[in-house]
């Protein structure tokens, strides 16, 4: 992909260099035009230059493209580099009155398009003079994009004084790559500052901007000077590419004033889940820096804690710059990539500073997983390295590398290193005495034995006092429906006797008991209430039936009075 700044999942579509032609790469478009999934979309190196001989080929393939990205509102990236698009500018001896940039431009403005390639497309002319469609698009499209390339375009010192218009404190900018220019030429091939001493400016200013690209721009001393002090105001800024240019030692004090100027991450204040800032990667090959810009590399490596890669292919580090940087390395951990190719450094100082190098990656490794690593496999020089940064990880990590056989061999020198910085665990020790002693295995094993018994025994007598609870469970609910059914019985022999004293009260009319009866129950006329609530009562007195009669709710209420053997006396409230 192009584009850095670009989420690792985005889906992304590579059509480059498959010679497709303008009807091809239109019929592309047509296709993303209702698509809503790919979001980037290579269309680089596919349209030659004698399609667009005619001025008409060249309205009407912008014509179609404005047609069809305005569709599409998920396509946020394209690569249009190296299509020839603006190779022929408005001039009195051709057929071209139109200024390309200016339509590009105006149909780009209706689209979702916020990263785009354009290199190698002739933008600013032959000789870099025809800035007036350059301009037009810097300063009516770029402002509040994300991503511009511009590779090979002829930009000299004027061309990059365009470049402001998408720079400052409103840009949005985040990736910016004018690599295989003439920033630090005049349009007659002269030096000139004037230009990278205001693009650097306008730089200083750009709030988001995390990646730089200016590498063979014919950049001097100077020119990366103003670079370097305008990323000490860029709060975001993590990667920057000053190879092939005219570097030499003096540039990097001031690349490392921009480095250790950027040797912490801070949380974005949008988001806190996610770290900003920290210059990580460096590309100063190519640049005759020498051992002196070595020391200066070397200063800021001691001073940051974020510098991920940096590049030193064919920088002239001869074997004091090497010992320079293997000292420094010694005491880093965050280093992942040094490329020292094409010096005039030896073999074993190389391998010796790739080693150290080598180590760091180990150490990310066995913070993931204490396995990873099998230090048997290791080269003399990594395994020596490693034995010396072992003090590098955390405490948790260093106790699960006991786990790993290969780092607690009897006697070896990184089982000592690893014990010096966390002894092992009290279990691993009594196991090592252990199996140093047939008799202590034999009785280990014996009370194993013992041990599985015991467990066996305790689960059956879970299970038997697990059987015996649910058979008083179940005595326990036996009962309870018996009682609930003799409870039901008496309940029913209750309402049958009241059944029959009711059919006998119904026979007496004038309230007697008749003749022979031993009492009265209740007065003529009396009725026995409260208020129109019915109370139950037992009346155990005899009746004309001699029977014992029970008074329900629906017969007689609380405060009701009872006649026997003729005399009135009070009923109790139930």
């Amino acid at each position: 992909m192009s584009y850095e700044e670009l989420d690792e999942k985005v889906e992304y579509l590579d059509l480059s260099h498959r010679s497709l032609g303008v009807e091809g790469v239109l019929d592309v478009l047509l296709d993303l035009s209702e698509d809503k999934i790919i979001k980037h979309v290579n269309l680089s190196y596919n349209i030659a230059l004698e399609e667009f001989d005619d001025p008409k080929s060249v309205e009407y393939f912008i014509g179609k493209m404005k047609k069809y990205l305005s569709r599409n509102k998920t396509l946020t990236a394209i690569d249009l580099a190296g299509n020839y698009l603006f190779y022929h500018h408005p001039h009195p001896y051709n057929d071209h009155k139109k200024n390309y940039e200016k339509e590009l431009t105006l149909a780009l403005k209706e689209t979702s398009i916020s990263h785009i390639d354009l290199s190698e497309n002739n933008m600013t002319g032959f000789k870099g003079r025809e800035l007036d469609g350059f301009l037009f698009f810097m300063q009516n499209y770029m402002l509040k994009k994300k991503a511009l390339q511009v590779r090979r375009t002829n930009l000299n010192s004027q061309g990059f004084l365009s470049l402001i218009h998408t720079l400052g404190v409103h840009s949005t900018l985040t990736y910016l790559d004018v690599s295989d220019n003439f920033g630090g030429l005049d349009p007659l091939g002269r030096n000139s500052s004037e230009g990278i001493q205001v693009f650097a400016r306008a730089l200083s200013q750009t709030p988001f901007l995390r990646t730089l690209k200016i590498a063979r721009n014919f950049l001097r001393d100077n020119d990366a000077e103003h670079i370097a002090n305008a990323i000490v105001f860029m709060p975001g800024f993590q990667d920057l590419d000053v190879s092939g240019n005219m570097l030499k030692h003096f540039s990097c004090r001031t690349i490392q004033r921009a480095i250790c100027s950027h040797s912490i991450t801070s949380y974005n204040p949008n988001d806190k889940t996610k770290k900003i800032g920290g210059f990580r990667d460096l590309d100063i090959s190519g640049n005759n820096v020498g051992d002196g810009g070595i020391r200066e590399i070397c200063f800021a490596i001691e001073r940051t804690k974020v510098l991920r890669r940096i590049n030193l292919r064919n920088c002239g580090v001869t074997d004091d710059g090497g010992m320079q940087l293997i000292r420094v390395l010694q005491s880093n951990s965050t280093i992942e990539q040094i490329i020292t190719e094409d010096n005039s450094m030896s073999p074993d100082v190389e391998i010796a500073v790739q080693a150290e190098v080598e180590t760091n990656l180990l150490l990310l490794s066995l913070k993931k997983d204490a396995m990873a690593v099998n230090s048997h496999a290791l080269p003399f020089e990594t395994y020596h390295a490693l034995l010396r940064k072992l003090k590098y990880l955390d405490d948790a990590t260093l106790l699960t590398l006991h786990s790993n056989p290969t780092f607690v061999v009897p006697g070896a020198d990184l089982t000592e290193a690893l014990y010096l910085l966390s002894p092992p665990p009290r279990k691993q020790l009594i196991e090592e005495v252990v199996q140093a002693s047939d008799s202590l295995v034999k009785r280990i094993e014996r009370s194993r034995e013992i041990a599985k018994r015991v467990d066996a025994e305790v689960r059956v007598g879970k299970r038997v006092l697990t059987w015996w609870r649910d058979i008083k469970k179940r005595k326990k609910m036996a009962a309870l429906l018996n009682l609930t059914s003799k409870a039901v019985k008496i309940n029913k022999e209750m309402h049958q006797l009241y059944d029959r004293s009711h059919e006998t009260l119904d026979n007496n009319d004038d309230g007697s008991l008749g003749e022979g009866s031993e009492g009265s129950l209740i007065e003529d006329g009396e009725s026995i209430h409260d208020g129109d609530r019915m109370i139950m009562t037992t009346i155990t007195t005899s009746t004309a039936a001699g029977l014992p009669m029970m008074i329900t709710d629906d017969a007689i209420g609380t405060g009701g009075q009872v006649l026997e053997q003729g005399s009135a006396s009070s009923v109790p409230e139930s």
